[in-house]
């Protein structure tokens, strides 16, 4: 009895390290390319060192962070070939998200929905839900979501879509709201093609005129 509540309690204990340090990745408080240093956060934290390295493995699982030998554990750095792939991913599971969310979304999460529209906020973590296929939800829900939020801090370049995107999110939300599972697959598809596109564009933009700042040239 008393080796499963300890057992019970290292658990609790490595996600409560765990949940803050994926919040200091996802804030930006520990930047891409810190070294963690297992000493340091464990005063830090004020957590024994089983405790980290059970929260370090699962930031690792989640592609927040790396382990390189005689580099130690960094927070993970990403490319744009990383960003790039992501989408492709994207594309191929929120658009079944999107069909799947047509037949099962709720009134109330319709609701949700518009009012995400309108704010111009967030909306595809709505739509995985909605879609109530826990494979899905899986692949592309919390874990996925929450990369992009890392991305979205690394690179400069994936700024907000602008009017593109408030556009495509309101059909998005009309062809759902008509459950029409066919159409809202192609809008998402669509949509989320455009920003891979937009995005590698942006990235090829960015690393030519790396060259040209180092030799001095004018940006």
């Amino acid at each position: 009895m008393s080796i499963k509540l300890e057992n019970t309690r290292s658990g609790q204990e490595a996600e409560r390290v765990f949940q803050a340090l994926k919040a200091q990745i996802l804030d930006g408080d520990l930047p891409s390319g810190t070294k963690l240093n297992e000493k340091i956060l464990s005063i830090a934290l004020g957590t024994s060192r089983g405790s980290l390295r059970e929260a370090i493995r699962r930031l690792q699982e989640r592609e927040l962070v790396s382990w390189q030998p005689n580099a130690g554990t960094r927070v993970r750095v990403h490319t744009p070939e990383d960003v790039i792939e992501s989408y492709y991913v994207r594309e191929a599971l929120e658009g079944m998200a999107a069909r799947l969310a047509a037949e099962h979304i709720t009134e109330a999460e319709l609701a949700e929905l518009k009012r995400a529209v309108d704010a111009r906020e967030e909306l595809h973590m709505i739509i995985v839900r909605a879609s109530r296929n826990e494979r899905l939800n899986t692949l592309i829900g919390e874990r996925h979501f929450e990369l992009l939020r890392k991305f979205r801090n690394d690179f400069p370049q994936m700024q907000s879509g602008g009017d593109d995107s408030y556009f495509e999110h309101e059909m998005l939300y009309h062809a759902l709201a008509q459950r029409d599972g066919d159409l809202a697959e192609t809008i998402m598809r669509r949509h989320i093609v455009r920003i891979r596109k937009s995005l590698t564009s942006r990235f090829r933009a960015a690393a030519s005129d790396t060259p040209r700042r180092a030799a001095g040239g004018v940006e």
